[in-house]
């Protein structure tokens, strides 16, 4: 059982320390796949300035959504322990996020170097500098990517990677964040099992489908756009359903939007479903 500390907003000059708390689960899991695992090796060729000592990473791939006309990928941290996989917690015990980010900023990354990632895959990153920028604290740069493994579809791996401390969504229960916010902020991923979600398409001007999810958490109603592109697919072509789902169905990953006319929109980047 995996214990959680509080802290509604933690500062970003207070870097997230590599505590880590034992999931067996996530062990036994990882270590059978791992060891039949095909790995694929991408350089991230357009990340010029490099520092000269790099670091690895492993990550659960949380979230693989449109950004910009690429992709914005991100995950939790996990490390090898002599006991076994853990999961990385900042100070405060909630899970530490890693988004691997291009130099040029607000761009998202390539399809070809992301799009053969899925949810729940375990990626090793290898990191060369940490470049936070607002509540955007979780990017990095870094010179390759690679998946290593697969993690269990399961509530029991799941749940523990969940953040069950903050009472709303990015520190309010709009739709959005304004700028000012964000430039003052330190957290803009969060893992939750939504309940009461009901996912909705609609036309836009142009007749592209765009799907939302509502769902409540802690008590507040939330409405956002869903930017997962393997879930979209699947909706689009009728293997998923749109409408009401059982509570604990699904697990999501939500995002902070880079500024479009000074906001930061709320987003569903990322979508486990558990009846798949």
């Amino acid at each position: 059982m995996l214990s959680m500390t509080s802290s509604e907003f933690y500062t970003l000059r207070q870097r997230c320390s590599a505590n880590s708390t034992i999931l067996s689960s996530l062990h036994g899991n990882v270590a059978i796949l791992m060891h039949s695992a095909v790995i694929i090796h991408i350089f991230a060729a357009r990340n010029y300035k490099l520092k000269a000592k790099s670091m690895e990473k492993q990550i659960i791939c949380m979230g693989n959504s449109y950004k910009n006309g690429g992709r914005c990928l991100a995950g939790i941290e996990i490390q090898n322990t002599a006991s076994g996989i853990s999961i990385v917690k900042n100070n405060y015990g909630l899970p530490k996020w890693i988004r691997p980010v291009m130099a040029n900023g607000d761009n998202g990354l390539p399809e070809y170097l992301v799009s053969s990632f899925t949810m729940l895959d375990i990626l090793s990153v290898n990191v060369t500098d940490t470049v936070p920028t607002g509540a955007h604290c979780e990017n990095v740069h870094f010179s390759s990517i690679r998946k290593v493994g697969r993690l269990g579809q399961n509530s029991q791996n799941l749940n523990p990677l969940c953040d069950t401390w903050h009472t709303v969504i990015f520190g309010n229960r709009g739709k959005a964040v304004p700028n000012e916010v964000f430039e003052n902020g330190d957290y803009s991923l969060m893992f939750i099992k939504p309940e009461c979600p009901v996912i909705t398409m609609q036309y836009d001007d142009y007749g592209h489908e765009k799907y939302r999810i509502q769902f409540i958490y802690k008590g507040t109603q939330y409405d956002f756009p869903l930017t997962d592109t393997r879930y979209i697919n699947e909706l689009r072509s009728r293997t998923k359903t749109c409408g009401g789902r059982n509570t604990g169905d699904l697990y999501l990953t939500l995002s902070l939007g880079v500024n479009h006319y000074d906001w930061h929109y709320k987003l569903v980047a990322g979508v486990i479903d558990l009846a798949s």
